[in-house]
């Protein structure tokens, strides 16, 4: 696969367990323009005291960009959504 950026993520729950969204996660390149999920590997689901890594590819997309992740606490879905943006290098 050429020109495809692929990022992985290792999420990691505390005392509740998380749902995580890897397909509706965005990505915007170090030239401001956004990128749409190609795909992803992994579990959606990370039990309390546990983690797992995923992984996410954007088509046409150089490093250096940000990543914007999310999810929510699965106890308290839809309300505990959360959105954590993260640098890509």
């Amino acid at each position: 696969m050429s020109d495809v950026l692929i990022v992985t993520v290792k999420a990691q729950a505390g005392a509740e367990p998380i749902t995580i969204s890897p397909s509706s996660w965005s990505y915007r390149g170090p030239d401001g323009q956004p990128a749409t999920v190609m795909g992803t590997s992994g579990a959606t689901h990370v039990l309390a005291k546990s983690s797992l890594i995923v992984a996410v590819s954007f088509p046409s997309a150089a490093a250096g960009g940000k990543l914007t992740l999310g999810g929510w606490l699965t106890k308290q879905c839809p309300s505990g959504s959360f959105s954590v943006v993260m640098n890509v290098s």
